[in-house]
């Protein structure tokens, strides 16, 4: 069944990067998710070793070349030190050894303003929703979710990362380029 649903995610990929290649005259280097959105490492957090290999099942079947998966902040938070930044961060909110608000943080001081962070949550109280979007968070999906709306969401919050034309999304890569002291891309 992931071999279906990764073959048909693959396809889908496919005709979203010749959408943006054509409609949008966006270039692309290939016909995959990644080569269309830039999205070659992903870091996948979450204790649920089952969740997990869904997850990395499903973003290598859009073509997504490095999927690393950690069961917990601390393990991640080392490879994040010591790595060049990820394109895409999918966590748990509540995950072991630090907190998936601190892990959030420390990815935003030390510099990493680039990747979309996603949070894959069930656990995610209301009133935590605008605090999840000010420290840095793109998108939050909950659990449980079907893998094909997931993969579906993922490559729409990715694409309005990289090309926004949302206020939230606009609003978002400014305050990153102004951190870092890109202004070329703040203005763009």
């Amino acid at each position: 069944q992931a071999k279906y649903l990764g073959a048909g995610l693959a396809k889908g990929a496919k005709q979203l990067a010749d959408l943006i290649d054509g409609e949008l005259g966006l270039p692309t280097t290939e016909t995959t998710f990644a080569g269309a959105f830039g999205c070659s490492t992903c870091l996948v957090i979450d204790s649920d070793a089952t969740s997990n290999t869904a997850i990395k099942t499903a973003l290598e079947g859009i073509g997504v070349p490095n999927v690393i998966v950690f069961e917990d902040g601390e393990t991640a938070w080392n490879w994040v030190d010591t790595n060049p930044e990820p394109d895409l961060i999918i966590q748990e909110w509540k995950i072991p050894k630090i907190t998936g608000p601190a892990f959030i943080q420390r990815c935003r001081q030390k510099g990493y303003v680039k990747a979309t962070i996603v949070i894959l949550s069930s656990l995610v109280k209301e009133q935590d929703k605008n605090l999840l979007l000010e420290i840095g968070a793109a998108q939050l999906i909950e659990k449980p979710v079907d893998l094909s709306m997931f993969v579906a969401s993922i490559m729409a919050t990715v694409r309005q990362e990289r090309f926004p034309t949302s206020k939230r999304a606009l609003a978002r890569k400014i305050k990153a380029a102004l951190s870092i002291g890109d202004l070329p891309e703040a203005r763009t």
